[in-house]
């Protein structure tokens, strides 16, 4: 028996679960990247989702995890992997590390930390002030360190959010596989001048914070910059609402709720620049936006805070996106400005982003790695 047959004859017995407690059993990191390249190799793979879903799946174990307490999650989650008996379970949090470890404790299993979350995050930390915000972030970073320490390994999505691991664990098996997008879900649309009409896009909450009130400023004041073209501001956000700013005659602003992976991937090739323009703070600037790389794979210019996080993990996305600062919307109307009133300039970086999407900002690229990553696990 020679070490392929082997090697695939454990991949076809082995079970993957992925464990979610903040992430929707149909999040695109999981469902169409990772579950999908997994699948296609012979895993047997589920998932459990502490998010409900209208839609459930084969192998989908999705159940409301609003109404348990932290503990009450975790019960819930041992539960379901006693179920499904995996041999490798896919974390997303300290919460689902602590499910997988009880679970390891009867059966035996690996236990993987996907890290794409900040943690804690500002979002932990809502509501809270004082000694109170203190307590709690001291409290989940311990249980973040405690939770890293119960791994079998690690996979990063991105450099500044596997510093603390690597540098407190770095013998311990890893893996990074950015948040590409895999182009198959993605079409290259021919670019047209946007002179005349210039469809944008927006896509996020409502809120100063991920840069909602900066990008409708900056709109309008493009607007008046191009008094002879037409904007239309797409918005796609989980909770749409009636804007009361005065606009411009020149401006439409369409708003859209969230649609499923593979409509909302359709749906931004009709777009002609995209914008994001969340703050620059400490939190933030840590964190690679994942719409990056789906707005590179259309072709079209995108106009991003710069964070440091893409100067690092995408530093060549300068020579074909806008990185500014979001405080200035000025800034942000001239940069758009400029795409409209030179076709040479944004049809030259819609051409670059596709050409860096396609060579390297793509899953089929990293794919084979992370499944080469789960593949040597399942074989210890």
């Amino acid at each position: 028996m020679n070490n392929q047959y082997k090697e695939q004859k454990q991949v076809d017995m082995t079970k993957v679960t992925f464990l979610a407690m903040v992430h929707p059993p149909y999040d695109e990191r999981i469902w169409f990247h990772q579950r999908l390249a997994l699948t296609e190799t012979g895993y047997h793979v589920s998932v459990i989702s502490a998010m409900p879903v209208n839609v459930v799946e084969e192998d989908v174990y999705a159940f409301e995890g609003g109404s348990y307490s932290p503990i009450g999650k975790i019960k819930k989650a041992v539960e379901l992997l006693h179920q499904l008996h995996p041999d490798i379970i896919i974390c997303d949090t300290p919460l689902a590390i602590f499910a997988a470890k009880y679970y390891q404790q009867k059966v035996k299993c690996r236990i993987v930390y996907d890290v794409t979350e900040w943690y804690p995050s500002k979002k932990n930390l809502v509501g809270l002030s004082g000694l109170k915000r203190i307590i709690k972030t001291a409290t989940l970073k311990i249980a973040n360190k405690l939770a890293a320490q119960f791994t079998n390994g690690f996979i990063f999505g991105e450099q500044l959010k596997a510093v603390p691991f690597l540098k407190k664990q770095p013998h311990k098996p890893s893996v990074f596989t950015s948040y590409y997008a895999d182009l198959q879900y993605i079409k290259n649309q021919p670019s047209q001048t946007i002179s005349n009409n210039c469809n944008l896009f927006y896509a996020g909450s409502l809120t100063v914070e991920k840069g909602f009130f900066a990008t409708v400023e900056s709109v309008i004041l493009a607007a008046e910059k191009c008094p002879n073209t037409h904007f239309t501001l797409k918005i796609i956000t989980k909770q749409p609402e009636e804007l009361t700013r005065t606009l411009p005659s020149n401006v439409t602003i369409s708003m859209m709720t969230f649609m499923p992976f593979e409509e909302f991937c359709n749906e931004i090739t009709r777009s002609d620049l995209f914008l994001d323009l969340r703050t620059n703070d400490s939190e933030n600037t840590q964190c690679l936006p994942i719409k990056l790389f789906y707005y590179l794979a259309c072709g079209r210019p995108s106009i991003f805070t710069n964070l440091k996080a893409i100067q690092i993990d995408a530093p060549d996305c300068a020579t074909c996106c806008q990185l500014v600062n979001p405080a200035n919307t000025e800034e942000v109307a001239q940069a758009i400005a400029a795409y409209v009133n030179n076709h040479e300039l944004y049809t030259e970086h819609g051409l670059l982003a596709r050409q860096l999407a396609e060579k390297k900002y793509n899953w089929g690229n990293i794919k084979v790695e992370f499944v080469k990553f789960i593949t040597q696990l399942a074989m210890q």
